[in-house]
């Protein structure tokens, strides 16, 4: 099955994209970078007030790596990645402090171009004393902050042609932006574009709240069959992605 990327897709391309991406969502910020191959390497996700986020790592077949919590207020707590040639994290470094006080911890994780995990280094300073220190177990560590909050849901859609004639796309984003404008494309039969791909702060997203389209029939050089979406299908990968596919029927 040949895939028929749109023009411009809109909000990020999830599979093709090779350069990192800032998205400005309804949830907050995400700032994306990506394997050689196009899946996700790393999401830093922080909520619209700029105070509470996450930050995590995915090896290239997506599965995850590394979690931490991050935050920018009463102290902080940051992550900062360093990468691969191939797109995969090679170091993460956390640092977590408070505004006063003795507290302080620093942790590097590394990991080989595979995701492997190759070596943890941490430093630091709690209410007894240094860390690490003899007898301190793993989870006495300064842990990295737990407060609740939104994580984002990446949503990608799909639009299948199982009809017998090509069908020509013209997508309509409902937020245009210069990242994100309307445009064209052509769907044959059996085949599938890829379209873009949205972030949402939950499990539910809908593709008609960020996008409209209109479809025509190009059959024996006529334009009057219009085809419409008659069904829709989620595929769920993991618990932070969501495949919108809207197949394409004719109306009655």
């Amino acid at each position: 099955m040949r895939y028929f990327t749109a023009l411009l897709l809109f909000f990020s391309t999830i599979a093709f994209g090779r350069e990192p991406r800032t998205l400005k969502t309804d949830t907050g910020q995400v700032v994306l970078h990506f394997h050689r191959n196009g899946h996700t390497s790393t999401v830093e996700w922080t909520d619209l007030a700029g105070r509470y986020g996450v930050s995590y790592a995915l090896d290239a077949k997506g599965k995850e790596i590394l979690r931490l919590q991050t935050r920018r207020f009463a102290g902080h707590a940051t992550v900062h990645f360093s990468y691969h040639a191939n797109g995969s994290v090679a170091l993460a470094e956390y640092s977590n402090a408070p505004d006063a006080g003795i507290q302080w911890y620093r942790a590097r994780y590394r990991f080989d171009e595979s995701g492997n995990q190759t070596g943890f280094e941490e430093q630091g300073h709690d209410n007894y004393g240094p860390v690490p220190r003899p007898g301190i177990r793993p989870s006495e560590r300064m842990p990295a902050p737990r407060e609740a909050c939104q994580e984002p849901v990446i949503n990608t859609y799909f639009i299948v042609n199982p009809l017998d004639y090509p069908v020509l796309v013209h997508l309509l984003p409902k937020h245009p932006s210069p990242a994100s404008k309307d445009t064209a494309c052509i769907v044959y039969p059996a085949d599938t574009l890829k379209g873009g791909a949205w972030i949402t702060g939950d499990a539910t997203g809908d593709v008609g709240a960020v996008l409209d389209w209109r479809l025509t029939a190009l059959k024996n050089g006529s334009l009057n069959i219009q085809p419409i979406i008659v069904k829709t299908e989620i595929r769920v990968q993991g618990s932070r992605q969501r495949d919108h596919f809207l197949v394409l029927g004719v109306g009655r």
